[in-house]
Order: structure tokens, then sequence, then C-alpha cells
């Protein structure tokens, strides 16, 4: 077994072992495989044709990562997100920890203190007025004016990213006697003056002959990304976000806008989005043979309604056509509002179904944990079930037939047997893993609970983070964020306790006293 310090970075989709560091390990053979390309964060491109498996061992739990094998990295080992992601890796700055999920229990271990030995504070050379949404590149110095090289790493402020509205990338930089250039990106609708000699962040030096890098998934040869763009805030996106925070205060506004920005792909509601999920839901039949149901006769004006909604779903992605062997006929249900609802009957297919036993949250237990928090976010989903997508060699059997013809859907359809179970156990592995400590998943319900301000915005950033990589869509009117109370399955919580909502009591309180006998029945 060998000590080695690794750094684990949220910017790389892949995880790499310097070529050096990998030749003093006791390891077993690299592999080849086909040459990749990776994207390197100066806009510049590295390959490698040979990995490795590896174990990386955390309280003494196993875990296995494949590493790309580089040459000349600034670090020894780069553990990406494709770990992270298997082992729902929580890195806590507040803790300075990071947490690991096997086999339903967590693990962790503990960052080192300081990587780097020489950081130098990074000044801006002027005053400058960025506009709304303007992104512009700043000259910045540090005191230090004779580097060892003409490569330094920048590191931006903790404080400007997340208590201001305005981004700066991690960066590789060319610097030339102390000075260098930035881009920072005034995400807000209003004027940002950064004055004189501000402190943006910091400057380390690169070794020579080292690179340092964050790498984005595999790319052809000559292709460039631009790495740390965000997503277009359009002015809609940023009403909504704004409508979200206006209970807080004006510093607490200032300190969390820029995650809801970042992540505002969130709230786009423009267009359809399906989660990117490693876990389908599939529907296990066996042996059975395909069952076939005719379309059930309706009147023209439900044909049409019908017709209306097909077209609808088809054109965001949610079906496709079909020619499978198995039909399950459409009804349209009228909702409380009156309006109808587009169902299929999965009677027959159901009755087919294997049952999946993955248990749902006791509610009481859940809103127990709530118990002792001061700080709520609510997040729903958008069309939860939509947004989950059918195990490939399964949509066939989703098919449903109406008078317009034959359909399979691409994500879950409300009907099916174990769609619930299902749901839950995909939200569980992606969101909730490692996590439970301040975050609680019932169905597309997502509870984020903190104890102070400053760690529910830490913990609002992961839960938001993991998310949007996960392509998931909000429901922004029926979210809360950042409360110190809020109504949560039948309940209102905050930090003084639990009780049922007022409208529920009423309602009991509403009953009339029975005056007979029959009534007491």
């Amino acid at each position: 077994m060998h000590r080695k310090k690794i750094l684990i970075d949220t910017g790389s989709s892949q995880s790499f072992i310097d070529k050096y560091t990998l030749s003093t390990m006791d390891t077993p053979n690299s592999k080849s495989t086909h040459r990749q390309v990776f994207q390197v964060a100066n806009n510049t491109t590295m390959e490698s044709s040979e990995y490795i498996e590896l174990q990386l061992v955390i309280e003494h739990m196993i875990t296995n990562v494949k590493c790309w094998i580089l040459n000349d990295m600034c670090t020894g080992i780069i553990v990406g997100t494709d770990w992270m992601t298997t082992y729902a890796a929580s890195p806590s700055y507040a803790t300075r920890s990071v947490a690991i999920t096997l086999n339903g229990k967590q693990y962790s271990t503990p960052m080192l203190r300081r990587l780097r030995q020489q950081e130098y504070q990074a000044r801006t050379c002027n005053r400058i007025v960025l506009k709304p949404n303007e992104e512009r590149a700043v000259r910045i110095y540090t005191r230090r004016r004779t580097f060892s090289t003409d490569t330094a790493m920048f590191m931006p402020s903790i404080k400007l990213r997340y208590e201001t509205s305005q981004l700066l990338p991690y960066a590789l930089l060319a610097v030339c006697h102390g000075k260098t250039v930035i881009t920072i990106y005034n995400t807000s609708n209003k004027n940002y003056v950064i004055h004189r000699n501000t402190t943006v962040g910091t400057l380390t030096e690169v070794l020579p002959s080292k690179t340092c890098f964050a790498m984005t998934s595999s790319v052809q040869p000559k292709q460039h990304q631009n790495l740390n763009v965000s997503q277009p805030l359009t002015s809609e996106v940023q009403a909504i976000i704004e409508t979200t925070i206006e209970h807080l205060s004006d510093e607490r506004k200032r300190t969390s806008r820029p995650i809801l920005q970042k992540y505002c792909g969130l709230f786009d509601l423009s267009k359809t989005r399906i989660a990117k999920t490693h876990i389908h839901h599939p529907i296990q039949t066996g042996n059975h043979q395909a069952v076939m149901s005719r379309p059930y006769t309706t009147s023209l004006t439900k044909q049409q309604l019908i017709h209306t909604q097909i077209q609808t779903l088809y054109k965001s992605g949610l079906i496709r056509p079909s020619t499978s062997a198995w039909a399950s006929p459409v009804v349209l249900v009228t909702k409380k509002d009156g309006k109808p609802r587009f169902c299929v009957d999965y009677r027959k297919i159901n009755q087919l179904t294997t049952r999946d036993a993955f248990p749902l949250p006791n509610m009481e237990e859940t809103i127990n944990r709530l118990g002792d928090a001061a700080f709520f976010t609510k997040l729903d989903l958008k069309s939860g079930y939509f947004q989950i997508p059918i195990r490939e060699e399964d949509k066939a059997k989703t098919a449903f037939i109406t008078q317009d013809g034959l359909w399979e859907w691409n994500v879950l359809p409300q009907g099916l047997k174990n769609a619930p179970p299902s749901f839950q156990r995909i939200m569980n592995n992606l969101v909730a893993n490692g996590r439970w400590q301040y975050c609680l998943v019932y169905l597309d319900d997502i509870i984020v609970f903190s104890k102070t301000f400053d760690e529910h915005i830490e913990h609002l950033h992961n839960i938001l983070q993991v998310l949007d990589r996960a392509n998931f869509q909000l429901n922004p009117s029926k979210c809360s964020f950042i409360k110190n109370e809020i109504d949560y399955l039948g309940h209102t919580i905050n930090s003084k306790g639990i009780k049922p909502l007022k409208t529920n009591i009423q309602t009991i309180i509403d009953i009339p006293t029975p005056t007979t006998s029959k009534h007491v029945k």
C-alpha cells in the first residue's frame, strides 16, 4: 500500500495519474486502448492511450478508480467526477473532509490543510465598472514581480464568487513581471464597480516542466470547448431567481444570487429536460407474451384533445413512434380543475410486472429529521416522472394505442407499476446519497436543511450542482428557497418545532358535530 497525495478535482470528468508517480508505485500492469484526447483548462489538449485501475482506500474501505496515464502533471494523482459519482463523494469545506458512501454507509477522510506552498494575492490594476451581464478581461497584478516560471494558477476569491454577482474562472495564466489578465463576468442586472487594488484571488507558481489542468471528457483532436461558461441567463430566468430570493436581506441576496444564477438551467422552462442518470426505469415482465388492447372509443372532441397532447409530447421528445407488439389504451381523466389529464391504462401490463420492493421513506421519520434545522429549501421537480428515462429494451412495453397510431415513451409515465419505488431509488442514489445529513428526498420533493445560513448556502450549492449535472429541471413556482419556515408533507416546520398545517387542522375543526347514531358510524 502506498500513501499518496490526491487532488480531488470537481472540474475533471476523468481521473489521471502522472507517469513518474506511477513508476514509484508497485501496481498492476497498465492497459492499452485507442488514443484518447483530453481538453486542458488552458485550451490545449493532451493524449493518452494507457490507463491503470487502482484501489483507493478510505477508512479501510477499498474503492476502485480508473486513471489515465499522462506525462508532466502538476500533481501525482487527480481524481475526477467519474470516481465521485460512483461513490457519491461529497467534499465538505466546512469540515475539511471528503465523504463517500459504500453499501449504504458513509466513510470520510480529512483533507490536507494546504497543497500550495507559495500563493500571492492577485489584485486589480485599475478601477473597473462592469455593465449588467458584461464579461471583460481585467488586468491584475501581484506584489511579487518575479516568478520562477512564466505560468501561474489563478484561484478566484471565494468571497467575490459567492458574496457578489461576479463569476471568475479557475485558470492557468501567463505572468509577466507579476502581471496578467483574467476575465470577470457580471451576472447581475446592475452595474458593478471593482475598485483598484481589490483582491480577486490568488496566483500560485507552477513548477517548471509541469502542466496544471482540469480535464473535460475526451474530445476529438482540434476540438476546443470553452470551460466554466454558464448557460446564458435570460430575463425570464433572472426574474424567477429574483422572485425566489425577494424575502432575503440585501446581504443574503448577494450571497445566494450567484449560486442560483450559476445553475440557471434548472429554472429554464423553455425546453424539456430528461435526466442523465445511469439508473433507468426497468419493466420486468419475465417470459410473458406481449399484451395488446384496442383503443378506447371516445368522442371526436376527446380524440382531438388526445391528438393535441400526443403532438406536444412528441415535440418535447418524451414519446416516439412505436412498432411494438405491446399496446395499452389511452384514457382522459378529468382533474379537480375540470381540465383533462392524459393517462394510459397500464393495468394489463402491471399484472405481469414483477413488484419492486424498494422502500419509500417513512414520512414521520423524514419530518422528525428536520426538527433542529433553522434554514430550509424545498425543491420540486417539474413533471418529475417525465424526467426519468426508461430502460431502452423496455420502452416497447410502454407503447400506447390511439386512433392516430402507436407510440411509446422515452421517459417514465404515470400509471406504471413500480414507478414510485423506481423514482425513489434514482433520487436516493443521485441526489441524497452521501448527503443525508442535510438533504432528504420524498419522491419528487427534495428538501435541503441546515442549522446556519452559511452552511445552507454550501449545502444548497452541492444539491443544485448534482441536479444540474444530471440535467434535471425544477418547477420554480413550487420551490421555496432559504426559508426559516417551510410547509412539507402536511406539516409546518421551523427551528421551534413541527406542527400540522393550519388548513389540515381547520378541516378537522369544521367537521360537523354528529347528532345521530348514523353520523357517528
